[in-house]
């Protein structure tokens, strides 16, 4: 939605003596201020056109950007809970091998006892 703007020329006036002079000196200056001034705003116009593009890519980056955090923060929940049940199956099976070596310790006991009773039995029939 550009607008063209057009530098408005002034016509030289012709006048008795100085006047005239100096009505042409400022007409000229006029003039060059003002294609000056609309050659400035052109580049305005461009700059802002690039900036407003670079800031519609930085919010469409920005977008992705948020989404991507929001995919990261549900996978960062679904790993914490993960996390959270591993560590009761942990502790179930570090109790069940607590229990097996329980269990274990008793067997060689009863196991050192039986053959110290047969030890004992033997020798006192032989």
């Amino acid at each position: 939605m550009k607008k063209k703007s057009k530098a408005v020329v002034y016509e030289p006036v012709s006048g008795i003596g100085k006047s005239g002079q100096a009505l042409q000196n400022f007409g000229d200056k006029q003039n060059a201020l003002n294609k000056e001034l609309l050659h400035r705003l052109d580049e305005l116009e461009r700059e802002n056109s690039e900036l407003r593009q670079k800031l519609a890519d930085t919010e469409t980056r920005l977008s992705l950007m948020e989404s991507t955090f929001v995919a990261l923060r549900e996978c960062i929940d679904e790993q914490k809970k993960e996390q959270s049940m591993n560590i009761k199956r942990f502790g179930r099976c570090a109790a069940a091998l607590d229990e097996i070596d329980k269990e274990i310790d008793q067997l060689r006991l009863k196991t050192q006892l039986n053959s110290n009773a047969i030890d004992r039995m033997v020798k006192k029939w032989l």
